[in-house]
């Protein structure tokens, strides 16, 4: 009986290891949608071009979704004539499953090597109402002691995403002394399926206290500069 009850806790205790794993994160693979059913999805980019997000119909083959992510021209990959394959940025997604938002949850992150430092953008998409689309508006670029934070309470309360980003003061980045950290909190919206940004502020980076699960950290070495 000992044996056995050893043996039920060990199981158990991969379950709870395996339950926590992310795959990924992918620059392509088949997702099951409810309503969409399979759908190809792929991180693309290109010079001269926009990361995007590619949502393509598995049984039908047609384009269901065609997202950027990085939106605004800072994120136009460089056009190097010189040398047509090199690239300044990476994009990646991650397939999650969390209560009361769309399932699957897909989470990208798009990513530009600096000379010291790392930019970022991300973007979250579901499928609503049977339709493929992107959950958040145009989150705020950050770096790599930012964070995105995806906060859901278990008493029922707002499901927010926090996205915090280091400013040196006087926009200098070879400033030494003390940093601040903007703060975007955004709140899930069911009726409307998306998140809609509820608050900014800017604090001192030693007064930061923001709780959540770290989206960004889910990517690996990937989010790593």
């Amino acid at each position: 009986m000992r044996i056995y009850s050893i043996f039920a806790t060990l199981l158990l205790w991969l379950a709870a290891q395996s339950s926590q794993r992310v795959p990924g994160p992918f620059s392509s693979v088949t997702v099951n949608f409810p309503k969409n059913g399979l759908v190809l999805i792929q991180g693309i980019v290109k010079q001269g071009e926009h990361p995007r997000l590619l949502f393509r119909s598995r049984q039908q083959g047609n384009l269901l979704l065609n997202a950027q992510v990085g939106t605004n021209d800072n994120w136009k990959e460089f056009v190097d004539k010189i040398h047509p394959n090199e690239l300044d940025m990476g994009l990646r997604f991650l397939v999650l499953h969390r209560s009361r938002l769309p399932d699957p949850l897909i989470v990208a992150l798009v990513r530009e090597q600096g000379g010291s430092d790392c930019r970022y953008n991300s973007a979250l998409f579901g499928e609503v109402d049977g339709r493929l689309t992107e959950l958040t508006p145009e989150l705020p670029d950050h770096w790599f002691r930012g964070q995105v934070l995806l906060r859901m309470p278990l008493q029922g309360g707002s499901i927010t995403l926090t996205v915090t980003s280091e400013r040196y003061q006087n926009n200098d980045a070879h400033y030494t002394g003390p940093s601040h950290m903007e703060v975007d909190v955004f709140t899930y919206d069911a009726s409307q399926g998306k998140f809609i940004e509820t608050r900014r502020s800017e604090v001192n980076t030693d007064d930061l206290k923001v709780g959540g699960e770290d989206l960004v950290s889910l990517f690996g070495s990937f989010a790593q500069c």
